[in-house]
């Protein structure tokens, strides 16, 4: 009797100490797909403006919106972010490129989505849209980073204080 004793309150003691470490680490913590991370925020502001691989320049450009027409929510959709990955030139993008995920920053939130779907609507251009994002804004500005892989080398381009717009 004494050692189930000892052991429940063992084990008691043991969930406390793991809840006491959980709740005290403040580097990240979750709300829905939004991350609060002021590190992962600091890195991925330091993306490249534009990325050099073999003959391309690549740049990227995103609109970021919310729907507050009629028929969506009452207070308005979901964010959704479109990008369009493109060389400067014109230029053929040489290689295949996979459009891997989505990071829209609001100070340190970080909302991460991954690409579902891209297209390929000019041999120069890749472009593609996520969605079910956090209702931040409209009128807030916000950095865009877009992840992504081509001949297996994995890259960020940034775009830089892009505003979240409304459709009415």
């Amino acid at each position: 009797m004494k050692h189930q004793i000892e052991h429940h309150i063992m084990s008691r003691l043991l969930v406390i100490i793991l809840s006491l470490a959980l709740l005290s680490c403040d580097k990240e913590s979750h709300d829905g797909n939004v991350l609060s991370n002021p590190t992962l925020a600091n890195q991925l502001r330091q993306s490249a403006d534009t990325v050099y691989v073999n003959d391309n320049a690549l740049v990227l450009t995103s609109y970021t919106y919310r729907d507050f027409m009629p028929i969506a929510e009452e207070n308005g959709s979901d964010m959704r972010s479109s990008v369009k990955l493109t060389d400067v030139d014109s230029a053929a993008i040489t290689g295949v490129i996979e459009l891997k995920r989505n990071f829209v920053l609001n100070s340190n939130d970080i909302w991460i989505a991954s690409y579902k779907n891209p297209n390929r609507n000019a041999d120069y251009q890749v472009s593609a849209t996520v969605t079910k994002g956090p209702k931040w804004g409209p009128d807030v500005s916000v950095d865009l980073v877009c992840e992504f892989e081509i001949y297996g080398v994995t890259y960020r381009l940034i775009d830089r204080n892009t505003n979240v717009e409304a459709t009415y």
